[in-house]
Formats: C-alpha cells, sequence, structure tokens
C-alpha cells in the first residue's frame, strides 16, 4: 500500500476538525468531522508502522476525540452508517476496537508508556470489534510482563551471587530472605506472561508459512517461560489450556507473588540454623 503524504495528511485534516469540530455542523455546510478524526487517528497507527512519530501526538489527539464522540453514540455522516474516509471503511465497534488498539500502541511503542498502554490493550480485549481477536494484542501484554520477569530475574542473580559469596550463617539468611519474595514475583509476572502468550498462541493462525512462522514463535516464548517457571515439568499444553480458559486478569491490578511450596527442611539443611539457604547457590 502507497504510503501517504504524512504532512499533508495530518495538515489538511487538522485545518477540517479545526473549522468543523467533531460533532458540530457549519449553518452552510453541514460538515461534522468524524470521519476526518477516525482517519487521523488511525493514521497514527500507520505511522507507527512506517517509524513517522512525529506525527503521534497528533494522532493521539485525534483518536480520543473520534472516540470520545463514537462511544457517546455519536451518529454517522456517511449513509451506510460506517466511519473514516480514504481506505478507511468501519462500523462504530470496529473503529472503537481500531482507535483503541491505535491509542494502546502508539503509547507503547512510541511514547514508551508500556504501563499505560496496557490499559488500552486489556480495554479491546473486553469489547467487541476486529482486534479482540487480534493476537498480537495479547502478545504485546505478554511481553510487558516478559521484560518485567527479566528484570526480577536479574535482581534474583545478583542476590544468589551475594549469597555464595556469604560467608556467615546470618548473612545467608538474611539474602535468602531478600531472594524469596523476589523469587515469587517473578513466578507472577512469569504466570501473567504465559496466560496472554498462551492466548495470543490460541488466536494466532497458521494458514500461511509467515502465519505458522509467528504462532510457532509465541510457543517458543511459552516454553521458555513455562520451563524457568516449571523446571522439570512437562505439562505446559494442559497448564496453558487451564490457564486461558479463565477470564484474563486485568493487567492494570497489581501482580500478586506466587509463592512455590518449600522442600521439607530435614531433607535440606546442611547446618544447625535451620536454614535452607545454604544449599541454593
Amino acid at each position: 500500500t502507497p504510503q501517504p503524504n504524512w504532512a499533508d495528511a495530518f495538515a489538511a485534516g487538522g485545518e477540517i476538525l479545526q473549522k468543523y469540530p467533531v460533532g458540530q455542523t457549519d449553518a452552510i455546510i453541514p460538515l461534522n468531522s468524524i470521519d476526518q478524526a477516525v482517519t487521523l487517528g488511525m493514521l497514527g497507527l500507520d505511522a507507527s508502522y512506517a517509524k513517522q512519530t512525529q506525527y503521534q501526538d497528533q494522532a493521539l489527539r485525534y483518536a480520543q476525540v473520534a472516540l470520545d464522540y463514537l462511544k457517546s453514540g455519536g451518529k454517522a455522516r456517511r449513509q451506510d452508517g460506517k466511519f473514516g474516509v480514504i481506505r478507511y471503511d468501519l462500523t462504530r465497534e470496529d473503529a472503537v476496537s481500531s482507535l483503541t488498539y491505535t491509542i494502546g500502541h502508539v503509547k507503547y511503542w512510541d511514547k514508551k508508556d508500556r504501563k499505560g498502554a496496557l490499559a488500552n490493550f486489556y480495554e479491546v480485549t473486553q469489547i467487541p470489534g476486529s482486534f479482540k481477536t487480534q493476537p498480537r494484542v495479547y502478545a504485546t501484554i505478554g511481553e510487558y510482563y516478559k521484560d518485567e520477569a527479566v528484570k526480577i530475574g536479574a535482581d534474583i542473580a545478583k542476590l544468589v551471587n551475594d549469597l555464595k559469596a556469604a560467608t556467615t550463617d546470618e548473612e545467608k539468611l538474611k539474602i535468602d530472605g531478600e531472594i524469596k519474595p523476589k523469587e515469587a514475583l517473578f513466578n507472577g509476572y512469569a504466570e501473567r506472561a504465559m496466560d496472554a502468550f498462551g492466548r495470543a498462541h490460541k488466536m494466532a493462525a497458521s494458514g500461511t508459512p509467515d502465519e505458522k512462522k509467528y504462532k510457532d514463535g509465541l510457543y517458543g516464548v511459552l516454553k521458555g517461560l513455562y520451563e524457568l517457571r516449571f523446571p522439570g515439568k512437562a505439562d505446559l499444553d494442559s497448564w496453558v489450556a487451564t490457564t486461558v480458559a479463565k477470564p484474563m486478569p486485568n493487567p492494570m491490578t497489581e501482580v500478586q507473588p506466587v509463592f512455590d511450596a518449600q522442600p521439607d527442611a530435614t531433607t535440606t539443611t546442611t547446618t544447625t540454623t535451620g536454614s535452607t539457604a545454604v544449599n541454593r547457590p
């Protein structure tokens, strides 16, 4: 698809929106600029893919204006009841879904507001529309959790090195007390990541070589996370099937630590302190 002239598109569209605000009409020229607002908002997604990020503030503003109008029940100007111009031909549901995803995508990848974007992505999963079943919505949520788990894993690795270097049981107990909550938080983030990637994998098509490659890649990420979270276990498919059958956790809720049951201290302790820390390294 030929790329638009970004500067001209946003300049012309912005001029129309300023002269004829969304939801209002002129007495002589009854122009409600909702179609232009939808189109400029959607161009934000195209601009992001094309790395034309200088227009993203405008795109976010127009997308939000359009969403507010659509969600309030504002009427379409087109006789077919759809919204958008040029190649955009969207029902109300698809316009809301697409614009909500666009805002999330621009926030996450261009504005680097990754945590803030999760609210938009989650909303997309909860409303009807074309992006509800798009695997990349869920994969991006999973990517956020995975990145956070990697950061926690790095903290754990440092603490484990400190534990190896500790010379007294007192030091080891202290460090062990710091490691366990970190491990539990890692578990929580890893499980959230697997939940999201599992949904992405379930929804991903595999009819073409490119689709199959993407689907297989999602499974590879799932497998790697599962091996870290449940080392030595081999029921990934069962775990994912059970998990994705439940409602998806709202990513705006705090990730809860997941503490695994500890082995019997009598079989793991090598000192008289009762601590298992000395065995961790």
